[in-house]
């Protein structure tokens, strides 16, 4: 993959993981409104929001899950600095292309997972116990939160591959020194 594809590949990426941010940001401030909208009328005039607690469950879930991706790009996960701190620069990348290619393995099958659990939940016309609202979209959208977590994978596996390359031509201009 040549260097414009992969830039294109971070673009599409990071505007991804942007819009995703900036939902689950809107999100988590519905969510906190609800739970206060919900307490305040509880109190004060003895009635409850029905299904607050199934709404902001779903929220969560995909504030949750749309965090995910920023994580991966970020590499600010599934990784312990101090101990791959003691080893080589070659081995920390190796390491960290290993993490990429299980990360990205993972984030498919969750993809499948989700999209098909959407769609039998979408047959099958599931709904919150309280809420009545359908369960299909929220695992849709569970799926959507793993694409950029695939997309940052794939992405990082192919910076270290050029890392790597860069560490090999380095070691081998030195020895020609």
């Amino acid at each position: 993959m040549n260097k414009e594809n992969l830039n294109i590949l971070a673009r599409v990426n990071g505007r991804l993981n942007y819009i995703l941010d900036s939902i689950q940001v809107v999100a988590i401030i519905f969510s906190a409104i609800l739970v206060t909208l919900d307490v305040l009328l509880r109190a004060v005039m003895s009635m409850p929001i029905s299904g607050t607690s199934e709404y902001v469950g779903y929220i969560m879930i995909m504030a949750s899950f749309f965090g995910l991706g920023a994580c991966t790009t970020d590499r600010s996960h599934l990784k312990v600095d101090l101990l791959v701190q003691m080893l080589s620069e070659k081995a920390q990348v190796i390491n960290d292309m290993i993490n990429a290619v299980l990360v990205a393995a993972v984030a498919t099958i969750m993809l499948y997972a989700s999209v098909n659990q959407g769609i039998i939940t979408f047959g099958l016309k599931t709904k919150g116990t309280f809420s009545g609202v359908p369960n299909w979209p929220f695992y849709l959208l569970m799926g959507l939160g793993y694409l950029p977590v695939l997309l940052g994978s794939v992405n990082n596996f192919i910076e270290d591959i050029s890392t790597l390359k860069a560490l090999k031509a380095n070691k081998g201009s030195e020895k020609g020194e």
